[in-house]
């Protein structure tokens, strides 16, 4: 028999009649809003994306636009091509700080920005010391320079790239995860409202006949607690549409009614085929119904990319969805949920950064062209420096010899020493041009690297060349040397060069002596020249290698070139030159290049 109702029994079985429900939906409210707070930081996240994207291009753009303005300067010396360059150069260092600010939480973002901007800083450096010279000329080293800051944008360019690529892919995993996680919201809602539903109703039924006189508010509350739950459904964000196993619309929140242009009293009951129509966005083609495809595979599946919502007004919006299976307490399909929302942004995102794509390659293009032209022109100028600048020097340097050879007897010292001083002067221009012009065709040239027998070539070289055959020479080699990746004719210039040196810059109290060996590394073999020579202050050590450069110029006699040529000629080989000395100490240069194979 039912239990007699009264007030303290109405209370217990009340209050036991609720508490189960409402444990059950605070359980399930704690949760919902764990859930709606992870999916809210990863929306956050994709924002963050999305905007370290779009600052990333800008960014870019300015670099772009500084790169573009300098190179249109120097190529014509109108200071109006530096309009761009002046606009953009302000802006680089706030965009960097957004940029900074954007990237925090991922250190490896991070430190490919700090790499980059440490990039864009020596290139905005490089340029800063160009722009006083004017336009491109012809003096030495400006191809060195434009190619150094060519290298040092390629650089930026890759670096940027990489951020960038790595910033889309991280997107792309954010925007998966959000599907997702939308999914667990409404899969978990959807399946939670049906258990309330249930074990609310079932409690209730069992509880009739003891609480006849409270059926009416435990209806009331199951009522309340079900308009909850819709609620919570209309207020997410995101449009979603709920069916029955039928296919019928048995929901739809406001976002589902604004974006496919029905409302709910209109599409309650209705297929959902009529009211959520879909097609490809470039083909035009009708998309699989997603519902039908859950029904069949009975998972959670999304739409394919560029699909595109037709509302009933006529609206096209570009959309990105997922639909679920929702399944009762016995495991049984009792319908799906769809979940979809406005993907305009993101696709205008995607069109943005493919036009940023395109218009880079093409600048890029462009300016390989106008590179390939200045290496033209500055070809041409070798060429006019090599035939006919040296020819005015080799008639004054022929025909002030002949006067002192034929009419001699004729000239007075003075007159014999002005056509001496002429002789000699024409005769070290004239060395000058062929270095620099030796310097010009080492940069160009591209020879094959193959291995060179240092042993045998450095024999040729002291058997061979006039000025080491001097008696009071003294050569140690420490035989064998090892070979050596490089390409001969190159080899024999630097360290034909080194040995002259060695020579050359010697204290007129001692004789020179020299030392050559070897020394093999795991992949790479050490040449070592050492002298006993008037040696080189530390602090001039990075002097020597650059044009023009001359320690000792005032007692030596030299051009200032042909260790500038020797370092361009190693580097063309893949090694590095450098040098151990110190004042009155001699000097030990060194040359490392790869190891050829089998030695």
């Amino acid at each position: 028999m039912p239990e007699k109702i009264n007030k303290e029994n109405f209370r217990r079985i009340l209050t036991a009649t609720l508490a189960v429900p409402i444990v059950f939906i605070g359980i399930c409210a704690i949760s919902l809003a764990f859930l709606t707070n992870h999916l809210l930081e990863i929306i956050q996240m994709e924002h963050r994306s999305v905007e370290l994207l779009a600052a990333s291009n800008e960014w870019e753009k300015l670099i772009v636009d500084m790169e573009t303005g300098f190179r249109g300067y120097k190529m014509t010396g109108d200071p109006r091509f530096l309009e761009p360059y002046n606009q953009a150069e302000p802006q680089i260092d706030p965009k960097f700080t957004n940029l900074s600010q954007l990237t925090d939480g991922n250190s490896a973002q991070s430190n490919t920005l700090k790499s980059v901007k440490k990039l864009v800083d020596e290139w905005r450096n490089s340029a800063r010391e160009s722009i006083p010279t004017g336009k491109y000329g012809s003096e030495p080293g400006a191809l060195d320079q434009a190619l150094s800051r060519k290298a040092l944008m390629d650089s930026i360019r890759n670096q940027l790239g990489i951020l960038i690529e790595n910033e889309g892919k991280l997107l792309n995993e954010r925007s998966a995860e959000y599907i997702t996680a939308k999914q667990e919201v409404f899969v978990f809602e959807m399946v939670t409202l049906g258990l309330v539903a249930l074990l609310t109703g079932l409690y209730v039924r069992r509880q009739m006949q003891n609480l006849a006189e409270s059926y009416e508010d435990s209806l009331r509350e199951t009522a309340t607690q079900k308009e909850w739950l819709r609620v919570t459904l209309s207020s997410i964000g995101d449009a979603v549409i709920v069916t029955d196993i039928n296919g019928q619309t048995t929901f739809m929140n406001a976002e589902a009614e604004r974006m496919t242009g029905w409302q709910w009293q209109d599409a309650k009951g209705r297929a959902l085929r009529s009211i959520f129509r879909i097609i490809n966005e470039e083909t035009r083609h009708s998309v699989d119904d997603p519902v039908e495809k859950v029904f069949k595979e009975k998972r959670v599946v999304g739409l394919a990319n560029h699909t595109i919502l037709l509302s009933k007004n006529g609206i096209e919006w570009p959309i990105e969805d997922s639909a679920a299976p929702i399944y009762g307490p016995d495991q049984v399909m009792v319908g799906v949920v769809l979940v979809f929302h406005d993907a305009t942004e993101m696709r205008r995102a995607q069109k943005i950064l493919k036009t940023y794509a395109e218009d880079l390659e093409k600048k890029v293009l462009a300016r390989t062209v106008e590179l390939q032209r200045s290496i033209n022109e500055l070809e041409a100028f070798s060429y006019t420096v090599s035939h006919d600048l040296r020819a005015p020097l080799r008639a004054m340097q022929g025909y002030s010899t002949a006067l002192l050879e034929d009419f001699s007897d004729k000239w007075g010292e003075q007159e014999r020493d002005f056509l001496s001083r002429i002789s000699k002067a024409a005769g070290r221009l004239d060395i000058l041009i062929r270095d620099l012009l030796t310097y010009s065709k080492v940069s160009k040239e591209h020879q094959a690297i193959v291995p060179v027998n240092l042993d045998r070539l450095v024999h040729d070289i002291l058997t061979q060349y006039p000025t080491f055959q001097d008696p009071a020479l003294k050569f140690e080699v420490q035989r064998p040397l090892a070979a050596v990746l490089g390409h001969e004719s190159g080899l024999t210039q630097v360290i034909s060069n080194i040995l002259t040196n060695a020579v050359k810059f010697i204290s007129p109290d001692r004789p020179p002596r020299i030392k050559v060996w070897t020394e093999s590394r795991e992949f790479t073999v050490r040449l070592w020249i050492e002298d006993n020579g008037i040696g080189i202050d530390p602090v001039n050590h990075s002097r020597i290698f650059k044009m023009f450069e001359q320690i000792e110029g005032k007692k030596y006699e030299g051009t200032g070139i042909g260790l500038a040529i020797a370092k361009k000629a190693v580097e063309s080989m893949q090694g590095t030159i450098g040098l151990e000395s110190s004042l009155g100490n001699g000097t030990k240069m060194w040359i490392e290049l790869l190891k050829a194979k089998n030695t």
